[in-house]
């Protein structure tokens, strides 16, 4: 079960990561293949915390999603979006595939910005997108959402778009259920949450 990470202090530094599948071959002419699979990671630095309770109750946080295979979930910094009232999102058609999303619910006139992050809610889990430009819905409510990259699973028709408040959900990389302790404070944290990779 998805551990969701407390929020102590707001970082210090939240690095976004594109871990991108595709490569380049070389031949006759260069030619990128994409491939089924390209996701996002967070490098996060959260300033000093006392002991207790914020050390004590973050680092216990951390080293059972560590421990126990858990994935964590953290939210995706947007430092200085405006969120709007974007309604009541959600796919619009089963089965769908490749680097657009149809959707509905929208409120009529809403702007979805390039760039903006967003998830797509599966059997529970949130997979997260990136716009590629800017799309309006409708006076409906529907939209066609650009992604920067494909979708990783195909939702169902109705599935929940989460545009208010994405988060990250995936496994923490590296030595992330260690932090050092002073007399007074933890020195900064730093982990790393990485989407897993089981694409349908």
């Amino acid at each position: 079960m998805p551990i969701t990470l407390p929020i102590p202090r707001q970082p210090q530094r939240a690095t976004p990561r594109l871990m991108n599948m595709g490569a380049w071959q070389s031949g006759g002419a260069d030619q990128f293949v994409e491939r089924l699979g390209t996701r996002w990671a967070l490098d996060v630095v959260l300033p000093s915390l006392k002991p207790e309770p914020d050390g004590r109750i973050f680092g216990a946080a951390l080293a059972r999603a560590h421990a126990a295979g858990d994935s964590a979930i953290w939210p995706w910094p947007q430092p200085g979006l405006e969120l709007g009232t974007p309604g009541t999102p959600l796919v619009n058609g089963a089965g769908q595939a490749g680097r657009t999303l149809v959707c509905d619910g929208f409120t009529a006139g809403f702007v979805m910005r390039a760039g903006r992050f967003f998830n797509v809610i599966i059997s529970g889990r949130r997979y997260l997108y990136q716009m590629a430009a800017d799309a309006t819905a409708n006076g409906s409510g529907g939209v066609s959402l650009p992604l920067t990259t494909m979708l990783r699973a195909p939702p169902g028709d109705n599935a929940v778009i989460d545009v208010a408040t994405p988060v990250i959900e995936g496994r923490l990389k590296g030595h992330a259920a260690q932090w050092t302790l002073a007399a007074y404070r933890t020195a900064p944290i730093s982990f790393s949450i990485e989407e897993l990779g089981d694409d349908a």
